[in-house]
């Protein structure tokens, strides 16, 4: 019901079938095909820019990736890298060389030879200089340059201590310095040497003979 009122199904109709006349096909018609020759294509050459040499591999690198793409390009242009330059080397004149002279060779004399000590006669003596003590006579000896018991050929003494008396003075007995001794050196080499210390060449040391010690 529907709202009060009963609810009913219409019965059904039915329509006789449409007829379908039958399809007819006419069979299509090709032309023959016609074949024409194909335009020539025409091909302009390539040109290139010149490319942007760089110094070193690194230097390459960096210009290849300044412009934002790493492509082998610097803004269009081909990255190279530039031939490494070859200086050949120097050439070197063969050297040549002088046969050296030599002088003669320098002629030396014969070292002195020293002998054994002299044999010296007793001295003479002239009149002594007399000193004040033995400190004194030692610097009177050595005022000449030689210590050998004389001061300029004049015999050193000291003077004796005084006693005082009434009489004459005390006398003063003179100090004898002994002959100058031998000089001795250990080699010849050494005797020239002890030799020419006192500025002459006579085989003597302020006056004391120069010998070789055996």
């Amino acid at each position: 019901k529907y709202f009060g009122s009963q609810v009913a199904v219409a019965a059904p109709t039915y329509a006789a079938p449409a007829t379908y006349a039958p399809a007819t096909y006419a069979p299509a018609a090709y032309a023959a095909p016609t074949y024409a020759a194909p335009a020539p294509v025409t091909y302009a050459a390539p040109t290139y820019a010149a490319p942007v040499v760089a110094g070193t591999q690194s230097s390459a690198l960096a210009l290849d990736a300044a412009d934002g793409v790493i492509d082998g390009k610097y803004f269009g242009s081909q990255v190279a890298v530039a031939a490494p330059s070859y200086v050949p080397p120097a050439t070197f004149a063969a050297p040549t060389y002088a046969a050296p002279t030599y002088a003669a060779p320098a002629t030396v004399a014969a070292p002195v030879a020293y002998a054994a000590p002299a044999t010296y006669a007793a001295p003479s003596y002239t009149s002594p200089v007399v000193a004040g003590s033995q400190s004194s006579a030692l610097a009177l000896d050595a005022a000449d340059g030689v210590i050998d018991g004389k001061y300029y050929g004049s015999q050193v003494a000291v003077a004796s201590p005084a006693t005082y008396m009434a009489a004459a003075p005390a006398a003063y007995a003179p100090v004898s310095y002994g002959v100058p001794t031998t000089a001795f050196a250990s080699s010849q080499a050494s005797a020239l040497a002890l030799d020419a210390a006192d500025g002459v060449v006579d085989g003597r040391f302020y006056g004391a003979p120069v010998a070789v010690r055996r």
